[in-house]
């Protein structure tokens, strides 16, 4: 019974390697399963590289993480218990205030950004027709 485990066992393994060989000889086959692993890998690190917090804020001698951990507006010196906006404009102004060093955009952009965004709705035509 045992010669039999131990043949069987080769055989798949024998399968598996040709099967594995085939595979590699196919170079699309191969090269999409680096490019799937590649893009695997990158959504791991998707939290990272496109969130709405800052990844470190510097605020009175103090490192923050936000990205890692819950902060409320009223650890920046706000007025709500709620968690911070980083992306307000209010928020920045407090933070800037306070000693401003983020791991994002500067935040003369961000409020510049801010302050410049079109508005939601567009002003009516003279014509009285709508659209953009």
């Amino acid at each position: 019974m045992t010669g039999a485990s131990t043949s069987s066992g080769m055989t798949g393994t024998s399968i598996n390697r040709r099967r594995w060989q085939n595979f590699r000889r196919n170079r699309r086959a191969y090269v999409s399963l680096i490019v799937f692993c590649a893009c695997f890998a990158l959504s791991l690190f998707a939290e990272l590289l496109a969130n709405d917090r800052p990844i470190l804020v510097k605020y009175r001698d103090g490192y923050y993480m936000p990205i890692f951990q819950f902060y409320s507006e009223q650890t920046f010196g706000g007025d709500l218990r709620t968690e911070a906006i980083y992306g307000d404009v209010e928020v920045q102004c407090l933070i800037v205030t306070g000693g401003l060093d983020a791991c994002w955009d500067t935040p003369e952009l961000l409020i510049e950004d801010a302050e410049t965004a079109p508005s939601a709705t567009s002003p009516p035509r003279p014509d009285g027709l709508s659209g953009r």
